[in-house]
Order: structure tokens, then C-alpha cells, then sequence
């Protein structure tokens, strides 16, 4: 028995090792798709706010050579800091580093030579190039990070930049939007290793410098891979978490320096939910091994089941997850602006590459731009655009493109439109985003959710009926238990009552060792009866049919009978006895299952004592409405790791191979009478030092 036993156990255990890795392979790939959605919300973004600086840059030299162009150019760059989310500040500087135009006309007329990010653009001279500027802290005690574009005259030279500064809150808001649940946390980086933003807000990381060595970041990136997932310290908040970590460097954008994006969650909370069911498992476990083996072979072939389900689960799960993961890839963004007076349409490059259009055969026309959509979804647009002019609201709408060869894509375009004061629109401008891989992705998402959910329900089912399993497994071990103790009480009242008959019988008398073997005798049955009555009572509660007689009780003769009930225990043991003179207070309660109560802490603390050491008994009066049994002792005291243990039927703390007598379902009993009465039972104990137990009921008022 005891081989099957141990096979079982270490199948337990390795069962648990693979619940553990599957939670660890399921979190890391979880953790991986939520950088791709950062990812795919920042780089649109970062991409709208470089396609606004391309167009500045290009229209530089058209503002320089007109009549107040600044100011024009100055309301331009306040439209795309508005319009563009994460955009704080746009400036335009020359070759000498002196600010020409920007959303924020105070700033006009200031050098900006000295800057990092200037000297940076006027050295490599690449109008390819996009700049990314470290993190740097601001006079509002901020940090912003900034993408520049330099200027060249037509001879080559270096003639200024294009600055944007990105806002730390839109960041904040996307990396926000990951946090699927309490504990994770998420942050963007530059590539050079400043730590720009934390989610959830800590201002004492921003601006960390990650680059040092050892740490994750510098792992990831020395590691040459897009995407990377770890576990171990995060040198940024110094406490352990499994840390999913994305490059973001858009080829299209031509990037100085990368982006590093990092969603990560807590390894204790991640692996509670496995903790609680490895610890459930392990309580079945000591359960199966009482009951026996046909329990055993029972939960042997319920537990296959399990596992052959749960592989399937998690096969279906990863498969499921990589095809979300494939789903969401990043979309491509392009801008479009019409001029109702004139009726000519201008599109950026991605739209033709969206569009999949030729720009030498394209019709610019805004009658062109509607033969590109779908026939289906062409009114659909047209009445949204039409009735954005009439309501001078911007709007946006989902709708479908039909390709050359037949293919569909599906796009979300935003549109916002300028009137003069007769109300008459001047110009359009919008941007359309392909979402068809976003489009597929929810699809897919949907039904896997379907599928997720049927699962849980038949899981749900499963543990019902295990559960219900459980609880007849222990009606039936109580019932046991109470015929059992029925049964043997039967004959040891005989064997008590002929030792009593030994003890007293004097014709002839017995001889002094063997009337020290009857005393030995009847000491044994009465030890036994007691243990036998507590596995009735046990059994009793566990069925629910231990009965109570509720009276108003004076608690002070009770507390002076338990305690000379206990002088004869604590005199063998060396213990000392001390008891504070109660007062008259009276408790509502059943008196025999009290005096039981009490006689169980003061036993216990005589028993586990030290010789020479004492035992105080005292009653108090809590709140003017509880009368609190309070019984301190000097003994060993109780670890602190093992203290919660303490209440559970048949744990001994380690007592069990040693003199002391007991079976450990006392306290158990001790503690369900006491709250049946209505009451409650606390203690504190240091190791080496004692313990103290406390008992408190419903005072009934003075007697």
C-alpha cells in the first residue's frame, strides 16, 4: 500500500510540474501579444506624427519664400499638435539652431544649438533619418522623448530640423491598455536605455538609465531578437516578475534608435491559482491515503482524465493563440486631403500602396477615391462624408476596399473638414488605417472566447461532481468513525469496571505490583474512554449532530472546578497554578461543552509545559459585552510556520513520537463549541517563550 501511495504522490507531483508549465508557456506568450498591441497602437501614431513633420520639412522652403508664413506655418504646427495624439511640441529651426516656428509661439526666437538632439541632426545631416531623442527630464518635472527630422538646403547642407515631442500621457494611456490584470505592469524605453514611461505611474523610474549590464533590458537587447521573454529581477522596481519584451523599430520610419516596449506581471500572484490547486491536490492526496486504495484507484483514473483533458486544452489554447498572434500584426497608415474649391485630392504614398493604385494613372478626384471602395460600402461612406459637411462633424467609419484581383481589405477612415464663417467647406483631411489583420484578429478572438468559455463550464462541471465525491467519502468516515467508537466502548467499560472491582476487592487484598498494575490499567481505559468520547464528538460535528443546551451560566464556579480538576495534573508535572479571582460575570452557554472547552486549554498548557513553569487563568470583561477565558503559559511555545496548523484535526505539531499523550482533535472540538455557543478562541504563542489561549463568549449580565 504504501508503494502505491508513493507512485501516486510523485504522479501528483509531476502532474503539477506540467499545470506549472503550462501556466508559465501560456503567461509568456500572453505577455508577448500584449507588447504586439502596444506596438500596434504606438507605431501608427509615431508614424502620423513623422508623416506631419515630412510634410512640414517639405513645405519649409514654400513658407520661407511667402509673406507671413510663420504665422501660417505656426498654425499649422498647432493643428497637428492637436490633431495628433501624443504630440506635445512641434518646432521648425534653421541651420543655426533658432526656433522659426512652433505650436507654442513663446518659444519663438530661442537657440536651441546647445541641444543634444539639434547638434545630433545638424552632424549626420540625413533627411532619412529619423531622430529619436532620449528621455529627458523637463521643467514640470516630466520626462519627454522627441523624434527630429533635419532639413537640407539644395546643395546638401544642413538646414535645421523638424522637432515633435511625444506625450508621456497618450504613451501612459496605451501601455495602460495591456494591464489585463491587477498585478501587471507595462513601460516604453528608449533604445539607449532611458526608461521614458511606467505603468502603473511610479516617478521615481522615470528616466532610469536600464542599459547597465546583467539587467533585462540589456539582455534583450544584446540578444539580436525583435521580441524576448524572461524571468527574473527587474532592476527597475527590484522585485521578481516574468518580463515580455518588444523592439519597436519600423523599417518604414528609418529610426536612429529603437524603442523598447515591456509588459510584465508578478510571479506570485501569476502562480496563486496553480499554488491553490497544487495545495487542493495535496490535501486529496493525505485524504485518499486514510480512506484506502480503492479511493486511491478511484482518483487515479479521474486524475488520467484530467490530464489528457487538460493537454488537450492547452494544445488547443496555444494553437488558438498563436493564430491571435499572427492576427495582429501592425497597420499601415496613410493621410489624404481634399480642397472642395479647387475639387483636387492629394494622397500621401501609403494610401496608393494601400489602395494598390498606380499614382501616374490616378484620377485625383474625390468621384476616383470613391471607385477604390467596395460597391457595397460606397453609399456607406459617401453618406458619412456627406453628412460630416452638413453637420460639421469630423467622423469616422469602417468599410471595406475591393483589390484589382479580387482581394478585400478592410480599412478605418477618419475624416475632419474646415469651414469659413458662411459655413461653406474649404478643405477635408483624413487618414485611412488598414485593419484587416486588427478585423481578423477579433474574429478569431471571438470564437476562441466561445471556446474558452465551454471549457471552463465543463471544468466547472468536473469539479462539482469531485466535490460532491468528496463530501461522501467523509460522511462515510465519520459514520465510521461514530460506530467504531460505539463498538469499543462496550468492552472497555467492561474492562474499567473489573479493574474497579480488582481495585476495591480485599479478600484477599492484592498485592502492592499488582495493584499498581490495576491502577495502571484503569489510568489506561480512562485515557482511552476520553479519546474515544472525543472521536464521538468528532465524529458528531462532523455530521452536524452535536447538541447543545444553552443556560445563563456563573463563570466563576465553573473556572475554580476546572482548575482543581487540573491540580493533581500540574502537580505531576511540576507546573504551577495561577488564577486571577474572576468576578461575577455570567455567559450564555451549554456548561458541560464549556467546562470541556476550558479543561482541553488547561490540560494542554500543563502537558506542554516546562517543569517549574507556571500556568494563569484569568476572565475579563471585553467591551461590556464579551467575557473573555484567557489561560497563559511558559511552556515551549508554537513555531511560527506551524501555527497554522494548529486547529486541524489530528496535528500535533510534531508531539506525535514523543511522552505526551493526545491524538490532536481537542482543540478541533474546543474551537466548533465555542462558536456554536456563539463565541470565539484565539491564541498567540512565541517558540521558546509560551503561549496564550482565550476564549470569548456572549456575557448574559450579572448574576
Amino acid at each position: 500500500m504504501m508503494g502505491v501511495l508513493l507512485l501516486f504522490g510523485t504522479y501528483l507531483g509531476y502532474s503539477q510540474y506540467l499545470e506549472y508549465r503550462a501556466v508559465d508557456a501560456m503567461q509568456r506568450l500572453r505577455l508577448l501579444q500584449q507588447t504586439v498591441v502596444i506596438e500596434s497602437n504606438l507605431v501608427p501614431q509615431m508614424a502620423a506624427a513623422n508623416k506631419a513633420m515630412e510634410s512640414v520639412r517639405e513645405d519649409f522652403p514654400r513658407f520661407q519664400q511667402e509673406r507671413n508664413s510663420v504665422g501660417f506655418l505656426n498654425r499649422r504646427l498647432q493643428v497637428f499638435s492637436e490633431t495628433l495624439p501624443g504630440v506635445r511640441v512641434m518646432l521648425v529651426v534653421n541651420s543655426q539652431g533658432v526656433i522659426m516656428a512652433s505650436n507654442s509661439p513663446s518659444v519663438i526666437g530661442s537657440s536651441v544649438a546647445h541641444r543634444a538632439w539639434f547638434q545630433a541632426a545638424a552632424a549626420g545631416n540625413n533627411p532619412g533619418r529619423l531622430y529619436m531623442v532620449e528621455p529627458i527630464r523637463t521643467l514640470i518635472n516630466t520626462f519627454a522623448m522627441a523624434m527630429v527630422r533635419s532639413m537640407a538646403s539644395p546643395s546638401g547642407e544642413f538646414a535645421g530640423a523638424v522637432y515633435a515631442s511625444l506625450e508621456p500621457a497618450f504613451a501612459r494611456t496605451v501601455l495602460a491598455s495591456a494591464l489585463y490584470t491587477p498585478d501587471a505592469q507595462s513601460g516604453l524605453a528608449h533604445g539607449g536605455g532611458t526608461l521614458f514611461v511606467h505603468e502603473p505611474e511610479r516617478k521615481d523610474l522615470s528616466g532610469k538609465n536600464l542599459a547597465v549590464p546583467g539587467s533585462l533590458f540589456t539582455r534583450h537587447r544584446d540578444s539580436g531578437q525583435s521580441a524576448t521573454v524572461a524571468v527574473d529581477t527587474v532592476y527597475a522596481t527590484g522585485d521578481q516578475r516574468m518580463l515580455a519584451q518588444r523592439t519597436i523599430w519600423p523599417s518604414e520610419l528609418n529610426m536612429d534608435q529603437p524603442l523598447v516596449v515591456a509588459v510584465s506581471r508578478d510571479l506570485h500572484t501569476m502562480f496563486e491559482p496553480w499554488r491553490r490547486a497544487a495545495m487542493q491536490e495535496a490535501g486529496l492526496f493525505a485524504f485518499v491515503s486514510v480512506v484506502g486504495c480503492a479511493t486511491l484507484w478511484v482518483y487515479q483514473r479521474r486524475r488520467r482524465q484530467y490530464e489528457r483533458s487538460a493537454e488537450q486544452q492547452e494544445a488547443e489554447l496555444l494553437l488558438g493563440h498563436s493564430r491571435l498572434a499572427e492576427a495582429q500584426h501592425i497597420a499601415g497608415v496613410g493621410s489624404w486631403e481634399l480642397d472642395l474649391v479647387r475639387n483636387t485630392l492629394v494622397w500621401s504614398d501609403e494610401i496608393f500602396r494601400l489602395f494598390e493604385i498606380d499614382q501616374s494613372a490616378f484620377a485625383a478626384t474625390y468621384e476616383a477615391f470613391l471607385d477604390a471602395i467596395h460597391p457595397d460600402d460606397r453609399a456607406a461612406v459617401n453618406q458619412a462624408y456627406t453628412d460630416s459637411l452638413i453637420h460639421r462633424e469630423p467622423y469616422e467609419i469602417k468599410h471595406r476596399l475591393l483589390m484589382p484581383d479580387g482581394r478585400i481589405k478592410w480599412v478605418l477612415e477618419c475624416c475632419t473638414s474646415d469651414f469659413d464663417d458662411q459655413g461653406k467647406p474649404l478643405r477635408s483631411r483624413g487618414t485611412v488605417q488598414n485593419i484587416s489583420e486588427i478585423h481578423a484578429a477579433q474574429t478569431a478572438l471571438q470564437q476562441l472566447n466561445a471556446e474558452l468559455e465551454q471549457r471552463v463550464a465543463l471544468r466547472t462541471q468536473d469539479l462539482a461532481l469531485a466535490t460532491q465525491e468528496a463530501q461522501r467519502l467523509s460522511a462515510a468516515k465519520s459514520d465510521f468513525l461514530a460506530h467504531m467508537s460505539h463498538e469499543l466502548r462496550t468492552p472497555l467499560n467492561a474492562v474499567i469496571g473489573f479493574a474497579q472491582l480488582l481495585e476495591t476487592d480485599t479478600d484477599p487484598p492484592l498485592a502492592s505490583g499488582q495493584l499498581d498494575n490495576v491502577h495502571d490499567i484503569l489510568l489506561a481505559g480512562q485515557h482511552l474512554m476520553e479519546l474515544i468520547n472525543e472521536l464521538l464528538d468528532l465524529s458528531r460535528i462532523e455530521r452536524g449532530s452535536l447538541e447543545l443546551h444553552i443556560e445563563t451560566v456563573d463563570i466563576a464556579p465553573l473556572v475554580v472546578q476546572c482548575v482543581a480538576q487540573v491540580r493533581t495534573l500540574a502537580a505531576q508535572r511540576g507546573v504551577v497554578l495561577q488564577v486571577d479571582p474572576p468576578g461575577g460575570q455570567a455567559v450564555q452557554v451549554d456548561p458541560l461543552r464549556l467546562r470541556q472547552a476550558l479543561l482541553n486549554l488547561l490540560s494542554n498548557a500543563i502537558k506542554y509545559n516546562r517543569p517549574g513553569g507556571s500556568v494563569r487563568v484569568q476572565v475579563d470583561l471585553v467591551d461590556g459585552a464579551q467575557v473573555r477565558l484567557v489561560v497563559t503559559d511558559t511552556g515551549r511555545g508554537i513555531a511560527a510556520q506551524r501555527q497554522g496548523e494548529l486547529f486541524q484535526p489530528f496535528s500535533r505539531l510534531g508531539a506525535e513520537r514523543g511522552p505526551i499523550e493526545g491524538v490532536g482533535i481537542g482543540l478541533v472540538i474546543t474551537r466548533y463549541v465555542v462558536e456554536q455557543m456563539g463565541g470565539r478562541i484565539g491564541f498567540e504563542s512565541t517558540e521558546g517563550v509560551g503561549s496564550r489561549f482565550w476564549i470569548e463568549l456572549p456575557c448574559a449580565g450579572g448574576l
